[in-house]
């Protein structure tokens, strides 16, 4: 038996999901390096999804660091170099970051607006029309079953078919009621995610605007950075999803606001 919670943790849950998902992580130091590179581990080939790895040149004295995708490096037949200056991809995801930490205040602004709105739960699980769509359905199987049980007892339907129908409207029911515990979960999700008050948003919020990028702050923010063939670069930010989810409901409410003012 385990029993969660009984005891003060050695290392906050939040940490521990960080570590845990660092293991995943290919931070494999240079050799003869002490330390591991800010962004090890983190930067994937836009086109075939292959880390990339960092390699560096000489130039006079200096030398330079960059990035290649790795299946490339290994085969030139698969994929392309997808070549990147370190330092340019560096300074591109400090002001990725800075602009993903302005953007969820805003966002955390918008939802503080929304929550002070009255019936907002009813509201949102409007906006959830499949739910809806849903529950009519199961009533509509529930009641073929129920009817299927009185056929039954008035002779219109044999024995051999009323089972048959029974197991296939059984299932029917089943499975809708399983399609209704998902949506309904996810629009408890969906409520709890565009709190204003969300832990995902706090989380944000606390790292401030970033001066200087380094390790630790890139690990706990970035889930992965995406280089195209085309140096376009997609930062993947931790809790992605939350924000996503967040932003659209709030572009629901701005489009409410806008129709009301046209109308």
């Amino acid at each position: 038996m385990r029993v969660e919670g009984t005891h003060e943790a050695i290392i906050s849950q939040e940490d521990f999901r960080l570590a845990a998902r660092l293991k995943g992580k290919d931070t494999r130091k240079a050799p003869g390096a002490s330390v591991v590179y800010p962004l090890s581990g983190l930067v994937c080939c836009g086109d075939c999804k292959s880390n990339m790895i960092r390699k560096t040149s000489l130039y006079g004295e200096k030398t330079y660091g960059y990035f290649v995708c790795a299946a490339h490096w290994a085969d030139k037949s698969v994929c392309s170099t997808h070549s990147i200056s370190e330092t340019k991809l560096e300074q591109a995801v400090l002001e990725g970051i800075n602009f993903h930490i302005k953007m969820v205040a805003e966002l955390r602004g918008a939802l503080e607006a929304i929550s002070r709105r009255p019936m907002q739960r009813v509201t949102l699980e409007r906006m959830d029309r499949r739910l809806d769509t849903l529950r009519q359905e199961l009533a509509r199987k529930q009641e073929i079953r129920d009817n299927l049980y009185r056929r039954y007892a008035s002779g219109e339907v044999s024995k051999e078919d009323f089972y048959d129908f029974k197991r296939i409207f059984t299932k029917d029911c089943e499975e809708v009621e399983q399609s209704i515990e998902t949506q309904r979960h996810q629009l408890d999700e969906m409520l709890a995610n565009t709190s204003p008050d969300s832990p995902w948003i706090e989380y944000f919020q606390r790292f401030g605007q970033i001066d200087v990028l380094n390790r630790d702050v890139l690990v706990r923010l970035v889930e992965r950075i995406l280089v195209y063939e085309d140096s376009r670069i997609e930062i993947v930010f931790q809790y992605q999803a939350q924000f996503e989810q967040a932003k659209a409901v709030a572009s629901s409410f701005a489009e409410d606001d806008e129709l009301r003012e046209a109308v």
